[in-house]
């Protein structure tokens, strides 16, 4: 699904939630997971670190 599409159901989830959307964006295939497993363990240690923190991440956070 291209990233537009994807911002668009956020952007709807978060409406719908009161806006307490978080997102995290790596430059990655369909599964970070397995092509950046570095990054991404270092947003969940993040998340898991702050899970009340809010904000919307972007690329910057990516170790691509």
């Amino acid at each position: 699904m291209p990233l537009t599409g994807q911002d668009h159901m956020i952007a709807t989830m978060g409406a719908a939630i009161g806006g307490k959307t978080t997102t995290h964006t790596l430059e990655s295939n369909h599964s970070p997971f397995l092509s950046q497993p570095d990054a991404m363990s270092k947003i969940l240690v993040g998340i898991g670190a702050n899970p009340g923190q809010t904000r919307r991440a972007g690329a910057a956070d990516s170790d691509a």
